[in-house]
Formats: C-alpha cells, sequence, structure tokens
C-alpha cells in the first residue's frame, strides 16, 4: 500500500528536514484512514476513516430525519470518554467533524470526483480547524518531493493576499488559469479562507478533472481570484512534473545541476526544481534526498 511505500518514504526523506527543524514551521497532514500520527508523527486529516472499522462496542442508529438518538456505549465506556488520552480525542475530533462536514454527495461519483472531494474535505477541514496556523497550504500527491528550504523562501517573498500558486494552465470554458494537479498547488491563508465555506458545495461534472474542478470552485465563490500564478519571484519552473515514464530524465536525477531542455518545459534543472511530482519509485525519493542535502 502507498501509505507503507511512498508515504512512508516521504516521511524519512523531505519530511524529515521538516520533522527536525521546527523552526521552518511546516507541517505534513496525510488526507488517509490511517492513524498516520501513530505510525508516521504526522496526522491525518479526520473523515476518511474506514467505517467497516469502527469501533464494534458503538452502534449508532439514525433517525428518517437523519438525526442520532440511540447509543449502545456503556456507562463505563461513557464515562471513560471524559479522559483527555490520544484515542478519546481522536474520536471526539472525528465526531466533531462529522457534524460540520456536510458534503452533499450524488449516489455515484467518478474517479476524478472522488478526487476532487479527498482534496476538499482536507481542506474544509484545515479551513475549520487550521486556518490561523498556516500562511500556505500546499497540496501534493505521496509521490512528489519538496525543497523545504527553497519553498519556504518563495513564499516568505510571497505577498499577502488570495493566491493560488502552482504551474499554470488555461481552462477553455473559463479562460482562467488553472494549476496543474501532477505538481500539486499552493492556496494562500488568504484564498482558502474566502473559498472554504463553500468546499462542502463544489462538485463538478464527473469528467472534469480535480484542477480544473477547484479552479472552477475557487472562481464561483472567490470574487479576488484571479487563476493561477507562477511565483512572482521565481523562474517558472519551481513546480516539476515528469512523466513516470520518462526514464532518460528520471536517470539524471543523481545529477541535480545538469541542464535539461525538452522542448516543453524549457530549460530546468532538477537542483532548481522545488516541487518535483510524478516520482517513479522510492528509491528516487531518496536520490532527491540526497542531491538536495549536496546542493
Amino acid at each position: 500500500m502507498s501509505i507503507n511505500t511512498y508515504s512512508k518514504m516521504i516521511v524519512e526523506t523531505w519530511g524529515t528536514v521538516a520533522k527536525n527543524n521546527k523552526a521552518l514551521s511546516v507541517d505534513l497532514w496525510f488526507a488517509s484512514s490511517e492513524d498516520t500520527l501513530r505510525k508516521f508523527g504526522w496526522p491525518n486529516v479526520p473523515g476518511f476513516e474506514d467505517e467497516s472499522k469502527s469501533d464494534k462496542t458503538k452502534s449508532k442508529e439514525k433517525n428518517k430525519d437523519g438525526s442520532t438518538e440511540i447509543d449502545n456505549t456503556s456507562e463505563d465506556s461513557k464515562t471513560s470518554k471524559k479522559t483527555p488520552g490520544k484515542d478519546n480525542l481522536k474520536e471526539m475530533m472525528r465526531e466533531l467533524v462529522e457534524q460540520t462536514m456536510v458534503f452533499e454527495e450524488p449516489a455515484e461519483l467518478s474517479k476524478e470526483q472522488k478526487s476532487f472531494r479527498t482534496v476538499t474535505k482536507a481542506l474544509h477541514f484545515l479551513y475549520e480547524y487550521h486556518l490561523d496556523h498556516y500562511n500556505f497550504f500546499l497540496k501534493i500527491t505521496d509521490k512528489t518531493f519538496v525543497h523545504l528550504p527553497r519553498l519556504l523562501e518563495l513564499l516568505s517573498k510571497t505577498t499577502r493576499k488570495p493566491r493560488l500558486i502552482g504551474r499554470p494552465d488555461i481552462d477553455d470554458e473559463t479562460n482562467v488559469k488553472f494549476c496543474w494537479n501532477g505538481p500539486g498547488y499552493i492556496l494562500s491563508k488568504d484564498l482558502l479562507a474566502i473559498v472554504g465555506p463553500h468546499l462542502p458545495f463544489c462538485l463538478e461534472d464527473k469528467s472534469i478533472t480535480e484542477d480544473i474542478a477547484l479552479e472552477r470552485c475557487l472562481y464561483n465563490n472567490a470574487p479576488t481570484f484571479i487563476g493561477c500564478e507562477d511565483f512572482t519571484n521565481g523562474t517558472g519552473h519551481e513546480f516539476l512534473y515528469l512523466q513516470p515514464d520518462d526514464d532518460v530524465n528520471w536517470a539524471n536525477v543523481v545529477h541535480p545541476e545538469r541542464q535539461f531542455s525538452d522542448g516543453h518545459l524549457g530549460g530546468w534543472t532538477f537542483a532548481n526544481s522545488v516541487i518535483v511530482s510524478g516520482v517513479t519509485s522510492i528509491e528516487t525519493l531518496k536520490d532527491l534526498h540526497k542531491a538536495d542535502d549536496v546542493t
């Protein structure tokens, strides 16, 4: 499973930079049903739990109006919930999230809609409970490497306003730029503050990809949204995405300063790329981490 391979390797490579240097003020959050806090020391976003694995000692039945009224937990277990243990706090958070995260769902979600729902649920949780804890929110997959110090240096020079930062492309329908979801994207705190309340109600057509769906959600609900932007003080190649079958370029990850030009991205190097996505193997994540230590 990915949580035990790529996610684990992220924690052991660039995740260690965040863990060992608290001055960076970077946290990792996993949109996963697994208890990543216990497994990796980094928390998972509540709301993705597998209901089939829920505590069998507790059962709930719902009235026709959807309210919950029957709780078969024992008096002893109810009393124990007052104890501020890790498990009890996690259960309390799960119930709180269930009460506040109301996402209307169609009977069946497409693959694209499921991907977008994962993003909106995670962002909505961060909006509800951690908006004041962070200035920027980076969304990436677990097959991505991040040069944290360089990323934070660029963000420190980024002016505070509603921003979506990433690798831009044009949405032909809205004529607004969206950010490629392959290499990920960054929402500023100011932008998440505006769109946060609307996230549960954003769901596009089944065929719309996650990145375009997010752009349209922002376009429809954030009046100040101007589309996806590059880093204003960057080179335009900070968000690097290579196809997994691009063996020629991936083979050169151990030569971070080597200049490449493939006709599409223009000139770029691994050393100058802040986000490197489409990683083909955990060995590549290790190589990027080693190269990052050198550069």
